[in-house]
Parts: structure tokens; sequence; C-alpha cells
């Protein structure tokens, strides 16, 4: 593969000849916890995923789910009220993140797009979208809304769960619950 190299910021900085190789960010394991990186972008955002578990939550004592955990992904800027960028990395980035999670831990993984300036919709599709691009082996998704009586707006929810974890019938049967009950 031909490599053609550019020098950023007095870095050096590798551009593959292939434009559809995309290399995600480093992502940088946050002290005192294994579910928590950050990493920083080509255009010096730095960013933070964490893996927060929520399991009493969302399931309760009557799902049959073992020991799994159930991880509310986040994901936010560490800089509030910064422009941000288009960057293809950043998927390729959470991508891997939640992929190197799942097959770690057979744990699943519950996404809920943040409605706090009403794009909830449109992170539903992107996310969908980013789902289908990286070919996931033994990860399954399902979608949900939750509605909440007091408020205008509608959840939008994905479960993606390693299709490996033992649970995997009983999580996905008591997600659908939650969702259905909700409605």
């Amino acid at each position: 593969m031909a490599e053609k190299w550019k020098t950023l910021n007095h870095k050096k900085i590798v551009q593959l000849s292939d434009p559809s190789e995309i290399i995600p960010y480093t992502l940088i394991s946050q002290e005192g916890t294994d579910v928590s990186y950050t990493f920083i972008t080509d255009h010096n955002i730095q960013y933070v995923v964490r893996y927060v578990c929520s399991t009493d939550y969302y399931f309760d004592n009557s799902s049959d789910i073992g020991d799994t955990e159930i991880l509310e992904f986040q994901f936010v800027p560490i800089e509030k009220g910064i422009k941000l960028v288009r960057d293809l990395r950043i998927a390729e980035t959470l991508a891997t993140s939640m992929k190197n999670v799942l097959r770690l831990r057979k744990n699943a993984i519950l996404y809920i797009c943040d409605k706090s300036d009403g794009k909830q919709a449109a992170r539903s599709k992107l996310f969908h979208k980013w789902y289908k691009k990286y070919s996931w082996e033994m990860i399954e998704k399902l979608d949900g809304k939750l509605v909440n009586p007091n408020s205008p707006e509608s959840e939008y929810v994905s479960l993606i769960i390693n299709a490996e974890n033992p649970y995997a019938d009983n999580i996905i049967e008591a997600f659908s619950f939650i969702m259905e009950s909700d409605k």
C-alpha cells in the first residue's frame, strides 16, 4: 500500500492512498475504570466515551440475565460549546470501542439518543447507519422508543448485545418487554 506523509502541527500523519481505509483514533483508558476512554481528533477536539453500568436501572430482578452488565453508552466532547466537525474517524473509533467492550465482556450496550436539542431521531438514524456499515459479527441490535407521558419527545433506544452471551435471549426479551410496556 502506498503511503503519503503530511505534516500537521509538526506531527507526521500517514495519509493512506485508499480513502476507504479509515483508522480509528487511539482510545486512552481512564484511570480507575476499564469502561471509560478519551480520544483526541485531528481537529484537536477531545471526547470521552463511557460505558456506565445501568443494569439495575433498566432491568429488574425478574429478568434472568445472569451476571450480564447492561452498559449505557455515553459519548460527548469534553469541552462544551465547541463547533463540532464532521470526522469519519469518530464513527470508526466508536465502533471499535463498542466491539471491544462486547467482545471482552459479552455484555450488552444500551444506546439512548441524546434529546436535549430535539435531534434524537437523526441520531438514531445515524447510529443505525453506522451499525450497518460496520459488519458486526456475533452482535445483535434491537431498536426501540421510550415514550414519557410527561414529555412531548420520545427517547430512541438501541440495545446491542453479543449473541454469544448465554443470556442473550432473556436480555432481548426483557428489552422488548420494556419497549412494549412503555407504549
